[in-house]
């Protein structure tokens, strides 16, 4: 875009604007990617967290297969929690890549 200074010099400048994002809830992958994989990983964690209370809390499950089953269901806990951030958070914040995932896109390797 061109634009012209105030002592009469003309000057260039690239212009950023942010998209316009639309929702339509009509659209059957926004109402899976943003309603029902939302709650179904609330599910899963409330079922995940539900297991490891109860192997943590009887002692008769207390044993190695125990805390090996309480240490999966807690990092799946983790696992799912950190995806569900990364599903709300995509398209909003330029720092949810450092929250929970990867970037997108392709970058040069240094070094």
């Amino acid at each position: 875009m061109q634009v012209t200074l105030g002592n009469g010099k003309n000057g260039l400048f690239a212009m950023v604007c942010k998209p316009r994002v639309v929702v339509d809830w009509s659209d059957g992958h926004f109402i899976v990617h943003r309603v029902v994989d939302p709650i179904c990983r609330a599910i899963a964690m409330i079922i995940l967290l539900t297991i490891a209370v109860i192997y943590f809390i009887l002692p008769q499950l207390r044993d190695l297969v125990g805390n090996i089953v309480t240490t999966i269901t807690v990092c799946l806990i983790v696992a799912q929690a950190a995806d569900l951030v990364r599903t709300f958070t995509e398209f909003n914040k330029h720092v949810s890549f450092f929250a929970a995932g990867k970037p997108k896109g392709r970058y040069r390797q240094m070094g």
